[in-house]
């Protein structure tokens, strides 16, 4: 039963991540309006000029500067106005059907994919479908046909501790030991 709570605790963690987003409402990051800033500033060019403090020329560029920074944040606020004007129910649509794209998505996959009758299975028993005894008996058959091999008898002796086969542990060292001059004589060894 707990695991049932906490996987559907985290299907709701991950709808409520994604709608929240979807439902948000936008914001402007201004914290005051760049068109009464640059109406300031061509007004300040204006009786800078008038002032005799700028020269004919100067004045005339900065205009321009400033009329097309004007225009620009005029076209800026239009497009921002527009965007926050489209109603929320087609932002809210989307928002439903990520949620149930999400939610039975996951299900339908695991559904198909996933199995929740069959128990769970120990790492050995998938190994390529192969039991132990049956990769034991392959490494003994080797052994039987290359009774010199003395890295095939390292590897097996301790195979036989760990299975608490101590005898065929104890007497595989024994083989490793007899076999060890002939395996590092031919290179094999240290």
């Amino acid at each position: 039963m707990m695991l049932w709570f906490a996987l559907a605790l985290m299907t709701g963690a991950a709808m409520a991540a994604i709608a929240w987003p979807l439902t948000r409402q936008a914001r402007s990051l201004r914290s005051g309006s760049d068109l009464a800033v640059y109406r300031d500033q061509l007004e300040e060019v204006r009786r800078d000029q008038a002032a005799g403090r700028i020269g004919d020329s100067e004045a005339e560029a900065a205009e321009v500067e400033v009329s097309r920074r004007l225009l620009a944040a005029a076209d800026a606020e239009a497009a921002l106005q527009a965007s926050t004007a489209t109603p929320g129910s087609r932002r809210r649509a989307v928002a439903l059907a990520a949620l149930v794209v999400v939610s039975f998505g996951s299900a339908g996959t695991y559904l198909s994919l996933g199995s929740p009758t069959l128990p769970g299975q120990p790492l050995a028993s998938r190994d390529q479908g192969q039991s132990i005894d049956a990769m034991i008996a392959q490494v003994e058959g080797h052994l039987a046909r290359n009774p010199n091999d003395g890295r095939g008898w390292e590897v097996i002796a301790p195979v036989y501790l760990r299975l608490g086969r101590v005898e065929d542990a104890i007497k595989e060292r024994r083989d490793v030991r007899a076999a060890g001059w002939a395996w590092r004589s031919a290179g094999g060894g240290e």
